[in-house]
């Protein structure tokens, strides 16, 4: 619902957020997707805000965020694809599918490798979009 009462420029793919959420928070079922409404790791590093801690890094300088609700999070993820300049590549790439109307999701993912440490990133999210066959 948040992407559709979003302006069409901004839109992020709906496959590509499915895909995002599946892939980070083991399709809901993540410690932070269950206890802090956390789909994607966002993460903070402003520790007054609500945060939970990776268990394995339990004096990390950062959180993962907290939400009030599942789509808080994904408004969140929307605003930060749409805003932060580390997805500058990812805006220009979609305002250039926008005027063809129609998504190439590999061109597209490569301007959302800065969301994960792991290289692989963008390759995992198409592969996701391809075997769940999403819309």
């Amino acid at each position: 619902y948040i992407n559709f009462t979003t302006e069409r420029q901004d839109r992020i793919p709906t496959s590509i957020i499915i895909a995002m959420a599946g892939v980070e928070s083991a399709w809901g079922k993540s410690r932070f997707a269950v206890d802090g409404n956390n789909l994607f790791g966002i993460r903070t590093w402003d520790l007054n805000l609500p945060h939970l801690k990776p268990k394995d890094i339990p004096d990390a300088k950062f959180g993962v965020k907290m939400y009030e609700t599942k789509c808080d999070s994904v408004k969140d993820m929307i605003n930060i694809l749409n805003n932060h300049p580390a997805y500058e590549d990812f805006r220009i790439e979609r305002a250039k599918q926008l005027k063809n109307n129609k998504w190439h999701y590999q061109k597209l993912l490569a301007g959302i490798k800065a969301w994960s440490t792991n290289v692989k990133y963008p390759a995992m999210i198409y592969a996701t979009i391809v075997d769940k066959q999403l819309p």
